[in-house]
């Protein structure tokens, strides 16, 4: 999946826990409840471009939309694909 997500831009994504990855606990997301009461189903998270870094925090320029709407797209795909049935 994550392997899908530097096509085609080759921007770098990193996995984890949002602790692990941005020092900041995030709890209560869709993710969370699936865990807790829906044991061994899969569950992830997102968090898309800008990086961590940037000034404009979540505000993506409209140049950047389609490139990561494909990127996000093949990732997913990649995840229906690999499901145990």
């Amino acid at each position: 999946m994550t392997d899908a997500l530097y096509q085609p831009s080759g921007m770098t994504y990193k996995y984890g826990t949002a602790w692990e990855l941005l020092r900041y606990a995030a709890s209560g997301a869709a993710e969370d409840w699936a865990l807790i009461y829906k044991p061994g189903i899969y569950a992830y998270c997102y968090e898309l471009r800008p990086d961590e870094y940037s000034s404009t925090a979540f505000l993506l320029p409209a140049s950047q939309i389609v490139d990561q709407g494909e990127e996000y797209y093949d990732s997913i795909a990649v995840l229906a694909q690999e499901m145990r049935v």
